[in-house]
């Protein structure tokens, strides 16, 4: 059998990922509802035994306090295990391929699910909060999942490709979430087992492994290691030492590091601190269901039509817009970098050079010398100059992207009435764009040999973020609720999102 091009690869990401997101999203509405159910059967397991479980008991001020501190503590494990998991599901796809991840772990939340279904049937307070810690330890770990088909574009992709192709994915995560979001109503609606959902995510979960071992092929060449080599990094002290740093190690790509020019380069170090700051803001998406529903008085029904509404929007953005503006908006800009004299250190490319093609230039010129350049007498030897003309336009899309959120949330800052949030959802739909050109600018920045290595860095960033927005923006939260003005709260992200923008402002072509 012919091996599959890379197009025809990534295209099968794409119902790889609706289905995993799909599967995720269909127990994120029930799962509170379940975890406060395990709280109040193990609390009155203890305080009264022989008291069943009802509605009014699991509304009790205890039950809810305690509810509460588990589920803090749960986020913040949760945060915690996706952090220290990224390194290590990195290094080893990099070594033993992707694939085994891509069946596995949707696998391994399947076992996930069921140790939690499994809980309700125990009659031990000790077991069940076991299995409550288990449950969202191995979760947290098959939520890796989502991170394996950006792997893979960066395998396949080449450098004008990737930016198209990640919106494509997570198109496709955005519609399977908003799926989700409606399935899981009607699922409530049709039937009164509380489980139901969980029970489909279950099926939902094993086809997506399926999916993946009959249609996804092998994209990673594995590296031939010796016995020699796995000897001397499991057993030496420095293959010891280096071991417990591995959650951490794709960060030191982040920081400054000189160029082939001999001068720091801050690029990485900008692109980095834009990601965490805007991620910062994550827990405004929280508090938008929270805000509909004690403002606007909405039903979690009714909140579920509004995510879908939301997630639908971004999907339409990044499927038939985002495309357009990508494509013709590369284009321009290359020929106004054809009508404008680029000066690169050690030569300058004359107005009206012959382009190589409006689209196949790089994002940003990688700063890690081609075969083509080389030292001589302390001398770079710069390549011919189309070569060096670097498409910058995937940044400045970013940077609007990043300006398009802030007007969003600032327009549900200042809505009144529930009619205009919802209309700002679709402006703040058109932020959708940042991620897939990000990540492309990301991967422009770094030797192809560090690809999988950046986008664990990104990844680790967005679980950083994901502990520290909750814990900043909680307390605000709550103390905005108090004075009656819960809406400031987005205004708050807004600014968040305007400063991470302004990271983007220094960085030029190199």
């Amino acid at each position: 059998m012919a091996p599959l091009s890379s197009p025809t690869i990534m295209s099968r990401l794409i119902p790889y990922n609706a289905l995993l997101a799909f599967s995720v999203g269909t127990t994120v509405a029930p799962s509170l509802f379940v975890f406060k159910l395990l709280v109040c059967i193990a609390y009155w397991k203890k305080e009264d035994p022989s008291r069943r479980p009802d509605a009014d008991s699991c509304d009790n001020q205890q039950v809810e306090a305690l509810m509460a501190y588990i589920m803090a503590v749960a986020t913040v494990l949760g945060a915690s295990v996706g952090l220290l998991a990224t390194s290590p599901v990195q290094r080893l796809s990099d070594r033993y391929g992707r694939r085994m991840f891509l069946v596995g772990l949707p696998l391994l939340d399947v076992v996930s699910i069921g140790l939690l279904l499994f809980a309700f049937t125990l009659n031990s307070i000790p077991l069940i909060y076991t299995l409550a810690i288990v449950n969202t330890v191995l979760s947290a770990f098959a939520a890796k999942s989502t991170f394996l088909p950006t792997l893979i574009v960066a395998d396949c992709a080449s450098t004008e490709e990737r930016t198209p192709w990640y919106s494509r994915i997570g198109a496709a995560s955005t519609f399977g979430i908003a799926l989700a979001f409606l399935s899981t109503n009607l699922v409530t609606l049709v039937s009164p087992n509380i489980f139901g959902p969980f029970y489909l995510a279950m099926a939902l979960q094993t086809l997506t492994a399926a999916y993946a071992f009959v249609f996804i092929p092998e994209t990673r060449v594995q590296p031939e290691v010796t016995e020699r080599t796995v000897w001397e990094e499991s057993f030496s002290l420095r293959g010891l030492l280096s071991k417990l740093f591995i959650p951490l190690k794709p960060l030191l790509l982040l920081l400054p590091r000189k160029n082939v020019y001999e001068e720091r380069s801050w690029t990485l170090f900008l692109l980095s601190s834009c990601t965490f700051i805007s991620m910062s803001a994550g827990y405004t998406a929280l508090a938008l269901i929270m805000y509909m529903q004690n403002h606007f008085h909405f039903t979690p029904g009714q909140n579920g039509y509004v995510l879908a509404w939301l997630l639908g929007s971004r999907f339409v953005y990044l499927i038939l817009i985002f495309p357009i503006i990508l494509k013709y908006g590369r284009t321009a800009y290359h020929r106004y970098q054809l009508r404008h004299p680029i000066h690169i250190k050690g030569s300058v490319v004359e107005a009206g050079t012959t382009p190589v093609s409006s689209e196949t230039t790089p994002l940003l010129n990688n700063e890690v010398p081609s075969p083509d350049q080389a030292a001589v007498d302390g001398e770079v030897l710069v390549v011919e100059a189309p070569a060096q003309l670097a498409n910058h336009f995937d940044v400045i899309l970013a940077y609007f992207s990043l300006l398009a959120g802030v007007v969003g949330l600032l327009l549900v800052a200042v809505s009144t009435v529930w009619q205009e949030v919802i209309a700002a959802f679709g402006v703040l739909s058109t932020d959708a764009g940042f991620g897939p050109c990000l990540k492309s600018v990301f991967l422009a920045c770094v030797d192809p040999s560090q690809a999988s290595e950046s986008l664990a860095a990104l990844e680790i960033l967005g679980s950083v973020a994901g502990i520290l927005s909750p814990l900043l923006l909680g307390p605000v939260y709550a103390v905005l609720i108090r004075v009656g003005r819960a809406q400031v709260l987005f205004g708050i992200a807004a600014c968040f999102h305007f400063v991470a923008s302004l990271f983007l402002l220094p960085i030029k072509r190199i």
